[in-house]
């Protein structure tokens, strides 16, 4: 039984390797804001997409469509989109990211930034 854990643990290690890791936030600099959006884990993404999720007036400027879909998003990595907030803006924002692995397997999460 003991063996078949310490196995299970040593795949569950391996897949989580091959795994990139998102981390999303949204930082205020100086006088403007800006989405961070980084690889924290040890594998590449491919096709990047970035999508704000039911928001009707979009903090983004044109540099998202310039930048996304990203072709390869290495660890460690991480790209920086410019936000226009204003007093009326909503405190916070639902963020879909979608990426394929190297195998071609398509994946996506959601992440909840605030300001």
């Amino acid at each position: 039984e003991l063996s078949r854990l310490q196995i299970e643990s040593i795949n569950e290690d391996n897949a989580a390797k091959s795994m990139p890791s998102f981390n999303v936030t949204l930082t205020r600099v100086g006088k403007t804001y800006q989405f961070y959006i980084s690889n924290t884990g040890l594998s590449s993404a491919y096709n990047v997409n970035f999508e704000l999720v039911e928001c009707e007036d979009s903090p983004l400027c044109s540099d998202v469509n310039d930048k996304f879909p990203l072709q390869e998003m290495k660890p460690k990595s991480r790209v920086k989109l410019n936000a226009s907030i204003h007093i009326r803006s909503p405190l916070k924002y639902q963020v879909k990211l979608s990426w394929q692995n190297r195998d071609g397997s398509e994946f996506d999460e959601i992440h909840w930034v605030t300001i």
